[in-house]
């Protein structure tokens, strides 16, 4: 149709006839053109209104693939267009985020006050939990230091999920407030209760204001979509989650340039599905590396990153720094999302988080010690991999330092429960990076560094040769060959720096080979063990060839 309005205005200024008759043509193209454009946008929107999936799905893909919208036809969509479907668009890569409701104006309560107060008038309303200390526990906790906290600058202040202050970019007392009250406001939105409650004191709009008024506070976008995630899994929010603005805003932070916010901003759409046929639900603690927008391709196989002491999913899988800085090194936060999935795109990689410390002075809840200990943490990370789908296809486990001993006990907890047999069943094959499978010297520092460092249940738990590590590698040595699985293990020769005077030896080789399937010392230490510096990297090609070789049989 272009072409034709086009080429009437060339002849008529070709012939340099009056334009009086083109000018009624042209005016009777553009209208029919309006028409079509119309008679499509409303084609598209009824076939996304449907129930049925097949049929929504054309519907929302053609609203996509249409060309030369104007401001009104985005209006006229989103305002009718049904959250499913605005949920559905907005995990597609090709997606406009003009497509979607923006948020409605900020109540006037909202709009006159600062986020911190704001913050700390909900926490105050929330109900008590009496069952859950730790929610208790945060909550206090943020309440007394949120209007002024007392900021100790050589103190190593841990935040939670993998995240914490000394490897953010120098936050400031302010943002650190924010941070306990909203790492408060999360621990609320995992329990339903809670989340009704947020819901009615207005967290949306809140955290909203926070995002678009502190655009570059990563931490602050974190922490709000994982509160987002942990609402859309609660059926009543959903509706409210539309209404308010958070879908497009969610597309938009999902194509963040910055790992913290695209993972969380990613889970929160995948959540807002659940309930869907074939869609899962992610609770906390696991993302999705890959892929990171919807796929009409099927997926063959998954893999699955378990961290180690003191990792987390945002941090560990990264690149190695490079040993020189260089105007031309592009850094990857993620090399299992930017490398693997370019060598294995039918893949699905999956990334595991969850809060370990070397230290009791971290912000550890003191009432949770018996959840911190190896054998729960493994059958709650495995309970939250099975709901995100981990079974159904083959699996091949990658795993760095105690994310290896998470690992192990996993596998046998498959073994042996009927709802968890899947996995079993579906695993190919393990990579240990440096796992202390025998112990670790961490948990046996000289008493005065014992006494700085109070060690924590995860450092206690890797005491050299301790009986229950022992016990634990002979039972998965033995599944290792009743399943014929394969492995392949990682070791390190260098000591790793943990501060300036000390540099220390974390997982001997003796403990790092677990005594079956290959194993490999390489010359690096424990936190780079993990990290290859480019794709021809040996670590990286080992890795990539051991996982082709099991999936190719």
């Amino acid at each position: 149709m272009d072409e034709c309005v086009l080429a009437v205005e060339y002849v008529a200024d070709e012939l340099n006839r009056p334009k009086d008759l083109s000018s009624l043509f042209l005016d009777y193209l553009k209208s029919i053109q309006r028409r079509c454009r119309v008679a499509k946008r409303n084609f598209y929107l009824k076939l996304a209104a449907s129930n049925h999936p097949v049929i929504r799905k054309k519907g929302v893909e053609g609203l996509v693939s249409l060309e030369h919208l104007t401001e009104d036809d985005f209006s006229y969509i989103w305002r009718n267009l049904k959250p499913e479907a605005a949920v559905y668009i907005a995990r597609m890569k090709e997606a406009d985020c003009r497509l979607f409701a923006p948020p409605p104006p900020l109540p006037l309560h909202f709009a006159e006050n600062n986020s911190e107060d704001l913050l700390i008038e909900v926490l105050r309303e929330l109900p008590v939990h009496q069952k859950d200390d730790c929610v208790r526990y945060f909550t206090e906790l943020a309440l007394k230091h949120g209007a002024s906290l007392a900021v100790d600058e050589q103190r190593d202040v841990h935040g939670l999920d993998g995240l914490d202050f000394n490897r953010l970019p120098q936050l400031l007392p302010k943002e650190k407030r924010e941070f306990l009250l909203l790492n408060a406001v999360h621990g609320h939105s995992k329990r339903e209760d809670g989340a009704q409650t947020l819901m009615e004191r207005g967290i949306l709009q809140l955290l909203q204001k926070m995002v678009t008024q502190l655009p570059n506070q990563d931490h602050v976008k974190h922490i709000s979509c994982k509160v987002l995630a942990n609402l859309a899994l609660i059926p009543t929010c959903r509706e409210e989650i539309h209404r308010s603005g958070w879908i497009g805003l969610l597309a938009r932070l999902q194509r963040s340039d910055s790992l913290l916010v695209n993972l969380p901003a990613m889970k929160a759409l995948i959540n807002l599905e659940y309930g869907q046929p074939g869609c899962v639900r992610l609770h906390d603690g696991i993302y999705i590396f890959h892929p990171p927008f919807r796929e009409s391709r099927t997926f063959a196989a998954d893999l699955v990153f378990v961290h180690g002491l003191n990792g987390g999913a945002f941090k560990t899988w990264r690149q190695k720094d490079p040993d020189t800085p260089c105007c031309d090194f592009e850094q990857t936060m993620c090399w299992p999302r930017d490398w693997l999935a370019e060598d294995l795109p039918l893949v699905r990689m999956i990334g595991v988080d969850y809060e370990s410390y070397l230290s009791q002075w971290a912000p550890i809840c003191p009432y949770d010690s018996d959840k911190r200990s190896q054998a729960p943490r493994a059958e709650a990370i495995l309970s939250s991999l099975v709901e995100a789908g981990l079974g159904s296809r083959p699996i091949v486990w990658i795993s760095h330092s105690m994310g290896g001993l998470l690992v192990k006990r996993m596998l046998l907890l498959a073994r042996d429960h009927p709802q968890f047999r899947s996995v079993f069943d579906r695993t190919l094959g393990i990579i240990f990076f440096s796992t202390p499978h025998r112990g670790s010297y961490v948990a046996s520092l000289s008493s005065q560094m014992r006494y700085l460092l109070i060690p924590s249940i995860e450092v206690l738990e890797l005491i050299n040769n301790s009986s229950e590590l022992l016990k634990l590698n002979q039972d998965f040595a033995a599944l290792i060959g009743q399943r014929q699985l394969a492995s392949l293990s990682f070791g390190e020769l260098r000591k790793t720096h943990l501060s300036r005077r000390i540099h220390f030896e974390m997982v001997p080789l003796d403990s790092s080979d677990p005594g079956f399937g290959q194993f490999i010392p390489l010359d690096t230490n424990h936190r780079d063990v993990c990290k290859p510096r480019d794709k021809s990297n040996f670590i990286y090609v080992k890795t990539l060839s051991f996982i082709k070789s099991l999936f190719s049989q």
